[in-house]
């Protein structure tokens, strides 16, 4: 017992990691935590809606990402799917060439901010949301009906899908050289495989 007892006095110590390893360890996750957060936030209602109305006036391409559903099969459902078509016709109404999704998207852009330069001069756009409201999923559909009885038709839309919905109100303000425009919506906002994305808007001025 003794010299088993002696055995393990001889057993050195196990040492304690540098204070530089805690550090940068904690430091990591505080970094993943942060990112987690983030990412939580930016999937949120408020922060769909607030993204897709600011979107809607600077950035088609993400826009387009923000709605619950494959917004550019609804774009295809009027050419039976045909992007080649599709394409096509979209080269005669904006007068460019466009071939690509990302041909269009910048195609979008441009035509808007043309649209905005000429009634605003030069101009900012900015979103802010005043009311975000937890609603059942039944009133989402029903205050959506036309909307989604079309998703339905087009792109076989599956509302089964739909496990929660929010009402979100946002502004949107055009500052402009000479004059100030404020827009008030309403964007219903559905979650489906645990994602936020917008089901539909309407003017709440």
């Amino acid at each position: 017992l003794s010299s088993y007892a002696e055995a393990l006095r001889e057993v050195p110590a196990a040492k304690k990691p540098p204070l530089k390893f805690i550090l940068i360890g904690a430091a990591a996750l505080a970094v993943v935590i942060a990112v987690v957060v983030i990412l939580l936030s930016r999937n949120s209602p408020s922060s769909v809606a607030k993204r897709y109305v600011q979107a809607f006036y600077t950035d088609d391409k993400t826009a387009t990402s923000l709605w619950a559903f494959d917004f550019n099969a609804i774009r295809l459902s009027e050419y039976d799917g045909s992007e080649e078509e599709f394409f096509e016709a979209m080269s005669d109404e904006y007068s460019a060439d466009i071939s690509s999704w990302n041909d269009f998207y910048k195609a979008v852009d441009s035509s808007l901010q043309e649209q905005l330069e000429d009634k605003y001069g030069e101009y900012k756009v900015t979103t802010e949301v005043t009311r975000t409201k937890d609603i059942s999923v039944k009133k989402a559909l029903e205050d959506c009906a036309v909307w989604v009885k079309i998703l339905e038709r087009d792109i076989n839309f599956d509302t089964d899908s739909i496990s929660d919905a929010c009402v979100v109100t946002a502004k949107a303000k055009i500052t402009g050289e000479d004059e100030i425009e404020r827009t008030k919506i309403d964007v219903y906002v559905v979650k489906i495989g645990g994602s936020w994305g917008v089901l539909d808007y309407i003017s709440a001025d």
